[in-house]
């Protein structure tokens, strides 16, 4: 008695909207996350960072690391399907060790935080990293930075900025004063680069300076690979290194797949919400399924007389499927401020992040739409093409 009165139908109806509300929140949660991802690992970083591989430093060394170290590179380097290759005490993706800097000129009190990363002069051609002002390290830029003070130094866009500097071509040739351990050291800008990604697409560009030391243990090889028979050249690389580092074992890994790595956490985020977007959907399926098939037998009477009065079954379709296109749409409405919501604070946690547009909000409404219509177009056309006759026979 409940189910044909007012209040069971807008119940019914009620519990249908909520399940398509739903269904349509999580798609576009899904749909959002999968945009964000793609945009971060799609995004230009600022350097090369596909086909890096990159080979851990030898951990057992002796008197001779350095000369061997230079022997490594420069055999390498001749090998066909090297592009370059340079050492580096850190790689992108990692957090930089901070220290401070000032102008040479201010106070002690007006210095700023940097990060800070020693790299050899191959650094930024291996890297393939822009210039902006100035130029790079030359292989006669090296010092040593605990008692020269003719340290030539590269910094980036970002910290030029928050040093005071209007322009990078204002810095070049600027002395600045800097901190490297307990002590503070005097430096000349010779080059500024472009602003990169050193880390996740969560975080800021970062303030970074860039020392060329003349000894210093390094801890990566950075070799810049062609795509060309990758497997050959890795197994000529290992041989080298095993050759000259003996006993030392052979560490790599990729930059692409560890810088990727820090999305691991999202990769998870959006397998989640796709597995309940699926249930959603499934879920509200079923309950389009179960009220179209109730509805179709309350009306098949109906849709019989209808049929007998010459009305066509695609009519018949179009009239009985209007309801539902209706909690769909209403459903649909509902979900857009919320989905805004939620995508906004969710994407706030991302300093570059994707733009929200129409396809998050329209997407899900339609893709639950076009599933749906199937779903309740089957019941339909099924009492539609039903024999009136038998139809009419039927006990209300």
């Amino acid at each position: 008695k409940f189910s044909g009165s007012g209040a069971g139908i807008f119940l019914r109806k009620t519990l249908v909207v909520f399940q398509i509300f739903v269904s349509v929140c999580l798609i576009a949660g899904a749909l959002t996350v999968s945009k964000q991802l793609k945009f971060m690992q799609n995004k230009d970083l600022g350097y090369a960072k596909d086909q890096m591989l990159i080979l851990k430093f030898p951990s057992i060394t002796d008197s001779t690391i350095l000369v061997n170290a230079n022997y490594f590179k420069n055999e390498i380097s001749r090998l066909t399907n090297i592009k370059a290759v340079s050492n580096s005490s850190d790689i992108p993706g990692q957090l930089l060790g901070a220290n401070t800097i000032r102008k040479k000129e201010s106070n002690f009190e007006d210095h700023v935080t940097t990060f800070q990363s020693m790299v050899d002069y191959h650094y930024f051609d291996a890297y393939q990293m822009k210039l902006s002002a100035g130029r790079y390290f030359r292989s006669d830029d090296s010092t040593n930075i605990l008692s020269s003070s003719n340290n030539r130094l590269v910094v980036n866009e970002k910290l030029v900025e928050i040093l005071g500097y209007e322009n990078p071509e204002d810095a070049i040739g600027k002395s600045v004063l800097f901190h490297f351990g307990t002590k503070e050291n005097e430096g000349t800008i010779i080059g500024v680069i472009n602003n990169h990604n050193q880390r996740s697409l969560k975080e800021d560009y970062e303030p970074i300076l860039y020392i060329y030391p003349r000894f210093i243990p390094w801890i990566y090889f950075s070799i810049n690979l062609s795509t060309n028979q990758i497997s050959s050249t890795l197994a000529e690389i290992e041989g080298l290194y095993n050759r000259i580092f003996a006993g030392n074992p052979f560490d790599f890994f990729f930059l692409d797949e560890y810088f990727n790595d820090q999305y691991s956490s999202d990769q998870q985020f959006q397998k989640v919400f796709g597995v309940f977007s699926m249930l959603a959907i499934l879920v509200a399926l079923l309950g389009l399924f179960g009220l179209s098939t109730l509805m179709m037998a309350q009306r098949s009477k109906e849709i019989s007389i209808r049929k007998v009065l010459g009305a066509k079954v695609s009519s018949i379709v179009l009239l009985l499927s209007k309801e539902f296109i209706k909690l769909i749409l209403i459903g649909g409405v509902i979900a857009a401020p919320v989905i805004f919501i939620w995508s906004k604070n969710w994407l706030s946690s991302f300093a570059f992040r994707i733009v929200l547009d129409w396809s998050i909000f329209v997407i899900p409404t339609f893709l639950l739409f076009l599933v749906s219509l199937i779903t309740i177009g089957y019941q339909t056309i099924k009492a539609a093409i039903q024999n009136p006759v038998e139809a009419l026979r039927q006990d209300l």
